[in-house]
């Protein structure tokens, strides 16, 4: 998995076709493909796993929608200096998984990348603290969270202490927009309106792997979806490109999905 996400750059990740493997009875092998669902095919006969079967996002292309900032000019020295970004967060109050929050900015052209991510363990306030320094150089125009945030864990409400640290999430609006999301995420990956900075492994990651459930038809895998979901509420921002003259604004008007 970290080589099919693009996590771990030292491991080269070869595709190949099991068809010339040369121990395999040929006669039985063609008897077993000829009934595979295509996308299974793809990734059981070719070794193409942005094809298992189920994958939602089946026009991410990591050639095309993951890219090398350091290879296109104006990135070249990161994200510039007044263009929007806006900030996604995914807590995790609740258990020992790590929190998600992801950083999507707004180019002049409005096409989307997303340009950082972070993966923490640690309480709401020390998440803030992490949060705040990731912001640095960042015009964030808008903070995004889930509606978990706002719960109480022994006691004290985890919305409250994330602010206490200067971090103030707007909620996210949750229900029946999971698959408006989605279908709006793939609507980006079609017109190549969305790309994803090439360091940001776990974000390809949950695109790679992010699944429909098999046994319930239109109803996603509740796994590798934290980046996913991130990148809905960052996308319930409007998200039009606009130079900002300061280094933290913030937005408070949107209606919907690509608004």
């Amino acid at each position: 998995e970290p080589a099919v996400s693009g996590q771990r750059k030292d491991i080269e990740l070869i595709h190949g076709d099991a068809a010339r493997n040369p121990h395999i009875d040929q006669t039985a092998w063609a008897n077993w493909i000829q009934n595979l669902p295509e996308d299974e095919f793809q990734a059981r006969a070719k070794g193409a796993f942005s094809h298992l079967t189920g994958a939602i996002f089946k026009d991410f292309d990591q050639s095309v929608h993951v890219i090398d900032p350091n290879r296109i000019e104006m990135f070249k020295t990161g994200w510039p200096q007044g263009w929007p970004v806006i900030e996604a967060i995914d807590p995790h109050v609740i258990g020992n998984k790590p929190h998600a929050v992801l950083w999507l900015g707004i180019d002049k052209n409005d096409l989307l990348h997303v340009i950082d991510y972070l993966s923490f363990n640690g309480n709401i306030q020390e998440l803030g603290e992490e949060i705040k320094k990731k912001r640095k150089g960042k015009s964030i125009i808008q903070s995004m969270s889930d509606t978990s945030l706002n719960q109480d864990v022994d006691r004290q409400n985890q919305y409250n202490l994330l602010c206490l640290t200067g971090v103030r999430p707007r909620l996210a609006k949750k229900k029946d927009l999971v698959i408006p999301g989605i279908n709006y995420i793939s609507t980006l990956l079609k017109e190549r309106k969305l790309y994803i900075w090439d360091h940001c492994g776990p974000v390809i990651r949950d695109f790679k792997l992010y699944m429909w459930n098999m046994d319930h038809e239109g109803e996603p895998i509740k796994q590798n979806d934290d980046y996913i979901d991130c990148l809905r509420y960052a996308l319930e921002v409007s998200h039009t490109f606009v130079r900002l003259a300061t280094v933290i604004h913030t937005i408070d008007s949107f209606e919907s999905y690509g608004g």
